[in-house]
């Protein structure tokens, strides 16, 4: 405690300090911190809290044996008001969180599934989860900018909601299978999945530096957001989308429903595990995971074009990209496409995230790997017409690899004249492709391109017939444009015209390519040179056509 001075002992200091006019702002200053001093002693001594007051300004000059350290500031009324709610809040938090595990270490003395202990011990679990919740939250209140305070109230949010997913898990699987409870509980824990995805989502948002990348993100997610309110009235679950469902695929597979994905798109997507069959002498591997994605349209309507494009699509690419493409199937019921399946890829946490990628500013070099597996696969969508792969349509593997999915929009555009040809222009969706921004920087000198990279891909094309291809895609052209249709016949007109053209069309827009970065770089002599160094009589051609007769 500062020591205190009688007013007989301030006079006798300012005696001794020899007041003049210069100091008696200090010493008038000096008489205020000893007045506080005595406040401060009387008012402990009736026990009252004291509000915190900020210590008076100092002049230059005077000290008054520390005041600094001695009118610290203090902690106000509103903050131990605050401070003691949320120590009251945790050890409500605490006590409920005792109550639900003491309710679950009981659950296996209690012999066969009683449903309504089941229900009670969800009820406490829950509870505690909302409890704990609500002190993060309001801890999270206490400290840092706004900003800062509403991402870590989000954070809560988000392991309140993951907790949430689990406690519903944990319920659904104490019932009995096939039971009308154990369905109903599997359903909810489906809506908790659905709300911790979205949480997730909102907070990689809130913590992305403001730019390009957070306001796609932001509008994906309000643009999804209006989606999902409109499948609450036109979507139509299928029999194979709920948990436990049991899917009969090609070769004998037997794939269980293990619950909704979440991997971003608008359509449903659950996650199935295939059953091993173990033979005898052989180690148990790890199942293989598949996905099954309902065939709708973003809205929930039925769409089964997107199913049948998709099981077709994937033959394709496992023609062209070999290892680096995801085997898939249409899945029918009763005669009819109720959606698709395809092995579930797992991603590797190295390699350029390409979604990120495309929405820099200046789009800095990407390893020599992955463009080439970009050059590849726009040979791929090229010929699917699919003007919808964007940077976050791929999966990172190893060796900086690449393996692209989603190509439910294939020959959407194919009658269009604006798909005949090949540009860095034609957006026919919300979101530019890749493909776009990558040759767009190229003609632009921004980014370097190897334009023979995808001539296996060309080649290996060119080895099939125009009939095989439409077989290929028999089916998928039958179910966008009708039998019998004009637009039918139409389709597969240019189709085969695609496949019939393909060399000549690359060829024709690397030449533009080339002619518009010679134009944007005509300061750089070397690379003027290099550039004319990959024409032949003005014109661009491929690294196999460049030998010169004998």
């Amino acid at each position: 405690m500062p020591e205190t001075k009688t007013p007989e002992e301030v006079q006798r200091r300012h005696q001794e300090l020899s007041v003049n006019e210069g100091q008696t702002k200090q010493v008038e200053q000096l008489a205020q911190h000893e007045a506080f001093s005595r406040l401060q002693e009387e008012t402990e001594k009736t026990a009252q809290p004291l509000r915190a007051i900020q210590p008076l300004p100092q002049t230059g000059g005077l000290t008054s044996g520390g005041a600094a350290e001695e009118h610290k500031r203090k902690e106000s009324s509103s903050e131990r008001k605050q401070r003691e709610s949320l120590e009251k809040q945790r050890r409500k938090a605490s006590a409920a969180k005792g109550k639900a595990d003491a309710l679950e270490s009981g659950r296996s003395q209690n012999g066969p599934v009683q449903q309504k202990r089941e229900q009670e011990i969800l009820s406490s679990r829950l509870n505690a989860i909302a409890e704990e919740e609500t002190a993060d939250r309001m801890e999270a209140e206490r400290n840092g900018t706004a900003e800062a305070v509403e991402i870590q109230k989000k954070a809560a949010s988000l392991k309140a909601q993951e907790a949430r997913v689990a406690a519903y898990h944990s319920a659904a699987t104490q019932m009995v299978p096939g039971s009308k409870e154990r369905a109903r509980l599997m359903a909810k824990k489906e809506a908790e999945v659905l709300k911790w995805d979205k949480l997730k989502r909102e907070l990689k948002v809130a913590r992305m530096p403001e730019g390009a990348e957070k306001e796609r993100e932001a509008d994906t997610i309000a643009r999804h957001a209006n989606f999902d309110r409109l499948k609450k009235l036109f979507r139509k679950p299928t029999r194979y989308s709920h948990e436990d469902a049991v899917l009969h695929a090609s070769g004998g597979k037997v794939l269980i429903n293990r619950g909704r994905a979440t991997m971003g798109g608008t359509k449903a997507m659950y996650l199935f595990e295939e059953q091993p069959t173990q033979q005898e002498g052989q180690e148990q591997t790890a199942p293989q995971t598949w996905l099954f994605k309902e065939a709708t349209d973003c809205i929930g309507r039925a769409k089964p074009s997107g199913a049948v494009v998709t099981a077709a699509a994937s033959k394709l690419q496992q023609r062209l990209r070999g290892a680096l493409s995801i085997p898939a199937e249409c899945v029918m019921d009763g005669g009819r496409v109720v959606g698709s399946i395809q092995r579930q890829v797992q991603k590797v946490q190295s390699g350029v995230d390409l979604f990120r990628w495309q929405a820099q500013e200046n789009l800095t070099q990407l390893p020599e790997t992955t463009m080439r597996d970009l050059m590849n696969e726009h040979t791929l969508d090229w010929i699917l017409c699919n003007f919808d792969t964007k940077g976050e349509n791929f999966i990172n593997q190893a060796n900086d690899h690449i393996i692209s999915f989603d190509k439910e929009a294939s020959f959407n555009t194919l009658l269009k004249k604006e798909a005949q040809h090949m540009s860095y222009t034609f957006k026919p969706h919300s979101n530019d492709t890749i493909y776009n921004t990558m040759f767009k920087a190229y003609a632009e000198g921004k980014l370097d391109l190897d334009l023979n990279a995808n001539l296996e891909s060309v080649q290996k094309l060119e080895q099939m017939s125009q009939d095989e291809l439409i077989g290929m895609f028999q089916s998928t052209l039958d179910i966008k444009y009708g039998k019998a249709s004009s637009d039918r016949k139409k389709a597969e007109q240019l189709l085969r015209d695609r496949l019939a053209g393909l060399r000549e069309e690359y060829c024709t827009f690397y030449t533009q390519l080339i002619q518009e970065r010679r134009k944007n770089m005509s300061r750089d002599g070397a690379e003027c040179a290099r550039l004319d160094g990959m024409l032949k009589d003005g014109r661009f051609v491929f690294r196999d056509n460049r030998q010169e007769p004998q």
